[in-house]
């Protein structure tokens, strides 16, 4: 049976692409609006992916960018240009042509395809069913990626070898055994340099994707314990390094020693991927918060000898000086580095908020990053809560560099470059709030790390003190909950109609947890320290359901010094059951306890049952002088309001 393939022709188009250079490190954004780009060759000099549905081919050195009229995806590209991808185009068969996808290789303006295995055209339901490649190895003999077949409802692994007469075999690699047969998928998506080692996913009986590695055609690895979803995405260039997700976290796979690590992510991810891996084993990758509606991303920098890097910090301790444009990479947004070249020294990713708004990236290094020492012992000392004195020690010395200085950052921006005799620094009445401090060394134009970051919390002290929750944030007025988890204290609004333990506007509620224990409302501290009398005034009001058996009380505390001391309690005594009660207004006198002294005060609920049970706090009020006029409670919700008999 003879076969035809039609092959496409690719139209060049060059764009204007923004650059800033600065020193030897430079920072580029295509003008390819929108794009993303998929891979990076080798040598770090050409990017591929997508713009527009179409591939496009980047080249950093002349700053041209080919879009590939045609294609579908660019997914891999060598370091001497050749481009590994799929297209639509026609295929032949013995009695009919139909529109197909063909994965192929691009070289010197025009696709190879090296066609589509064992496809008939009774396999062909759509343009989208046929071949794809997602790998080609340095020599451009081995192209890896898979057959899909009847409206893409099953996909086979494929590689395809290049033989010297320029013909192509293909081979369909074994895949682990299935009970149900349309769950018998898998692809393969990277390659090792040479082509040897092959990475992809296969599917279990569930149907779900388990990452995998093809040692050869028939012998195959699971990667146990890998999440759904996903499956191995990169390989480095000399075959050592692989990269996946196990667990919902970033994982490197490290091929001669068998060996898994997790990488670490931001604090308070709720998973991390990898993306991208050098020669050495560092990998680039990005940390997930939120949900998949409200979500967002932030990317990363992993080596054993670098540490832990969040992108936007990798950027200003490695290059510090490049331009980065309107790309903020602190921001709540999808920031994805995507690939990193074989040596380390470029990285290219995508920056936006949606697939409609992408833009392709690239960060060039001059020298691979390496780590030069930073300051030790770094303390913070705040005074009334109004100024930061900061110090530290020098750094270790080091053979070559001579400390020149130090870079002081307030919230990542810097806010003063210090001298190197000098190792203590006072921020005075930074603005109110809780500011991160961090230093890094000089050493003429390079940057050690940042040390890990010291924070401060900035207000006035002053009384009166008032609080009436209104903002929906408990770091308003500095409000702590102790402990911070299970989450019991809570700011909540509502209306007495719709949830009878909600409050009319925003208040502090404290919900009953399922298990015993002591949860804690802690203000800030206050200064008393001229006063002769204090007093303390809040609404109040309180459910519980079984008053026979709750043992659940609120205790009202102040801290003068180091120790807490209880000045009233409330609990279930005279309580009705199931009796809702309304607000009330409760005054304290702490003079006694606080007066001439600096102090806090806490609202600590210790509970010893499983009811669903409720404290509410509002318009908690502190001053100097005996309160006169009366404390409101909270507005009573518009419309009937139920008694919530028993």
């Amino acid at each position: 049976m003879k076969k035809s393939v039609f092959f496409c022709i690719i139209v060049s188009v060059a764009f204007a692409i923004s650059s800033v250079k600065a020193s030897n490190n430079e920072f580029i954004r295509l003008d390819l609006y929108p794009s993303y780009p998929n891979k990076i060759s080798p040598d770090g000099r050409y990017i591929v992916g997508t713009h527009l549905g179409s591939g496009f081919l980047y080249d950093l050195e002349t700053r041209q960018s080919l879009v590939l009229t045609g294609s579908q995806e660019a997914t891999d590209v060598t370091s001497d240009q050749v481009v590994a991808g799929y297209y639509t185009s026609t295929f032949s068969f013995d009695h009919t042509t139909k529109t197909v996808t063909l994965a192929g290789i691009w070289e010197n303006g025009s696709w190879t395809s090296p066609g589509i295995g064992n496809l008939t055209a009774n396999d062909i339901d759509g343009a989208s069913d046929g071949s794809q490649a997602f790998a080609l190895s340095t020599d451009k003999k081995k192209l890896g990626g898979a057959l899909v077949k009847v409206a893409q409802s099953f996909s086979h692994p494929c590689v395809w070898t290049k033989n010297e007469d320029n013909t192509w075999n293909y081979r369909i690699y074994s895949v682990p055994p299935n009970d149900f047969l349309p769950y018998r998928n898998a692809k393969i998506w990277a390659l090792s340099g040479d082509g040897t080692l092959a990475g992809g996913w296969t599917t279990n009986n569930s149907g779900d994707r388990v990452a995998t590695f093809w040692k050869s055609p028939t012998e195959y690895i699971l990667a146990s314990g890998a999440s759904i979803n996903d499956g191995v995405r990169f390989i480095s260039e000399n075959g050592k390094y692989a990269t996946l997700v196990c667990n919902n976290r970033a994982t490197l796979y490290d091929v001669e020693e068998n060996r898994f690590e997790t990488i670490p992510a931001h604090s308070g991810a709720a998973a991390s991927k990898i993306t991208g891996v050098a020669d050495d084993g560092t990998v680039i990758g990005y940390s997930e918060f939120g949900s998949a509606v409200g979500g967002w991303r932030l990317g990363y920098v992993y080596s054993k000898s670098l540490g832990f890097f969040d992108f936007a910090d990798y950027v200003e301790t490695f290059a510090p000086e490049v331009d980065l444009g309107d790309i903020n990479f602190r921001e709540h947004a999808f920031t994805v580095p995507k690939d990193i070249s074989a040596d380390g020294t470029v990285i290219t990713g995508w920056y936006g908020t949606n697939d409609l708004d992408m833009a392709t990236w690239v960060l060039k290094l001059a020298v691979k990053p390496h780590i030069l020492n930073e300051p030790q012992n770094f303390r913070m000392n705040v005074m009334d809560h109004r100024s930061v004195i900061l110090s530290w020690d020098a750094p270790e010395s080091m053979t070559d560099y001579t400390l020149t200085g130090y870079a002081l950052y307030r919230n990542s921006v810097l806010i003063e470059t210090i001298p190197s005799g000098t190792r203590t620094y006072t921020d005075e009445n930074p603005d109110s709030g809780t500011h991160a401090y961090a230093i890094a060394a000089l050493y003429g134009d390079e940057f050690s790390p940042k040390t890990d970051a010291l924070y401060a919390e900035i207000y006035s002290t002053e009384l009166p003190f008032f609080e009436n929750f209104e903002s929906g944030d408990f770091s308003t007025h500095f409000w702590k909950v102790d402990p911070t988890q299970p989450a019991s204290w809570l700011l909540i609004i509502g209306s007495d109609l719709i949830n009878p333990r909600g409050l009319a506007g925003k208040g502090a509620t404290f919900f009953s947890p399922t298990q015993s224990g002591s949860y804690s409302l802690v203000s800030k501290d206050m200064d008393a320290r001229n006063a002769e009398t204090v007093y303390l005034k809040f609404a109040l009001k309180y459910t519980i359901h079984n008053p026979a058996a709750s043992k659940e009380k609120l205790h009202v505390e102040v801290c003068a010094g180091a120790d807490w001391k209880t000045v009233k309690s409330y609990d279930a005594s005279g309580i009705v059951s199931g009796k809702t009660y309304g607000w009330t207004v409760e005054t304290i006198n702490l003079s006694s306890e606080v007066s001439g002294k600096e102090f806090q005060i806490r609202f600590r609920a210790q509970g010893e049952n499983t009811e669903v049970n409720t404290w509410d706090l509002d318009n908690v009020r502190i001053d100097i002088r005996p309160v006169s006029d009366e404390l409101p409670v909270p507005a009573k919700p518009e419309g009937r309001v139920s008694d919530n008999p028993a």
